[in-house]
């Protein structure tokens, strides 16, 4: 459980660093940048959901955990999605 909370927490810092300190410091990356930290913080949100969370409080209500588990991952598979579209336009060469 401390290797996932330290996990969990590394990817939501790492996330929120690139948030904020990646747009300043590349401004042409900077959709990149912001679709990159959403997509570490969801994350970290759902490995701390799912690997720490669950087990500090098992009586908690399985529709409820399972609902922030479901919006987290979808909101990171969709930003892992996102920033492969990017990529793939910014080799093609149609991204500006």
């Amino acid at each position: 459980m401390a290797l996932a909370s330290a996990w969990a927490l590394l990817a939501v810092t790492g996330g929120i660093w690139v948030v904020v300190e990646w747009p300043g410091r590349w401004p042409v990356f900077r959709t990149a940048s912001l679709l990159g930290g959403v997509t570490f913080l969801a994350m970290g949100q759902f490995l701390f959901s799912a690997l720490v969370a669950d087990r500090l409080f098992p009586g908690a209500s399985q529709r409820l955990t399972g609902s922030f588990q479901v919006a987290a991952a979808l909101v990171f598979f969709a930003g892992v999605l996102a920033l492969l579209t990017k990529f793939l336009l910014l080799v093609i060469g149609d991204a500006k």
